[in-house]
């Protein structure tokens, strides 16, 4: 059952957050690592966020015209539901906005900036499709239509070389630190080195490691897989280690918000999921083109697509 929403107003649509440290009445052990709360600050009443909000606001009431659906029985919404479930504590900072729960009400996207300044990651949240595992995002509807899932590779690294003007191979894979037997994309440990070094550039506290089993899996120790990382990526080494993740976050949302404008000028809905978008399939090569040319435009530097390959449930 599908509604037209009203659009949310202006000023619901930009959010700027910062962290506090939590205080404790038990004195904090020197070597233990600070916990932090978020709390939301008043938006600043400026010309730019003012046409931010515009931009989204207008975004917002385009995705309100169309049906956006998951079609899944029964026992896959219940599976869906515990994957929410379990990763509610396992993410932190705004991340949270987008596993809460699984609301089809939430179609309308805000925009959420960090650590007080709206120059700090600024992506977009709060659509209820960036909820679902991605294993389930290939039953996603747009109006009635399957789609496709369109993805920047290797996004965050791309940013970084390219903010120190380092030009690299579009058919490099920069998640490659040289293990053995690599297998390339379809590699299991990819995704661990993945998450570490997305971490590593947004690890404030240089606390970040992975779980045990997750070292295991890559044979390395915490200490060599940093050493590794830092050593396969010695250009911009420095830039890893200095908490640049948040500049580049905003920078990929930027691109983001031009990919998302762009297909809406030709009536193509993108659903965004940071650095990959959802839209009807047959659409993909329209998006592909909109997000080479909107990473090009900001950096002048080429950047590999893929488009998730469709799975037919049976």
């Amino acid at each position: 059952i599908w509604t037209k929403q009203q659009p949310k107003p202006l000023e619901d649509l930009i959010v700027l957050r910062d962290r506090m440290e939590k205080t404790s009445k038990k004195p904090r052990h020197p070597k233990a690592p600070k916990k932090y709360k978020k709390v939301t600050l008043v938006t600043p009443d400026t010309s730019e966020v003012s046409a931010m909000a515009n931009s989204l606001y207008n975004y917002n009431e385009f995705l309100t015209k169309h049906c956006l659906a998951l079609n899944v029985t029964d026992n896959e919404l219940y599976d869906i539901a515990k994957a929410i479930a379990g990763n509610r504590t396992s993410k932190q900072d705004d991340e949270e906005d987008i596993i809460a729960s699984l609301d089809f009400s939430g179609v309308q996207l805000r925009r959420i900036f960090s650590r007080g300044d709206l120059n700090k990651h600024g992506r977009f949240y709060n659509g209820w499709w960036q909820s679902v595992p991605s294993i389930y995002r290939q039953h996603i509807t747009i109006d009635g239509y399957k789609t496709s899932e369109v993805d920047y590779s290797n996004m965050s690294l791309r940013v970084v070389y390219a903010l120190q003007g380092i030009e690299r191979d579009v058919d490099d894979d920069l998640y490659d630190i040289g293990l053995d037997n690599w297998l390339g994309g379809d590699d299991p440990r990819r995704k661990l080195i993945k998450v570490f070094v997305n971490a590593l550039m947004n690890d404030e506290t240089g606390n970040y490691k992975l779980k045990k089993t997750e070292l295991r899996t890559l044979g390395l120790t915490h200490e060599e897989l940093l050493a590794l990382v830092l050593k396969t990526h010695e250009p911009i080494a420095d830039q890893l280690t200095a908490g640049i993740g948040m500049k580049a976050t905003y920078l990929d949302s930027q691109i983001a918000e031009l990919v998302m404008r762009t297909m809406q000028e030709d009536g193509i809905v993108a659903l965004p999921i940071h650095d990959s978008f959802i839209m009807r399939q047959g659409c993909a090569g329209d998006l592909e083109e909109a997000m080479r040319r909107a990473f090009y435009d900001e950096f002048q530097s080429d950047i590999p697509i893929k488009q998730e390959v469709i799975i037919e449930r049976i």
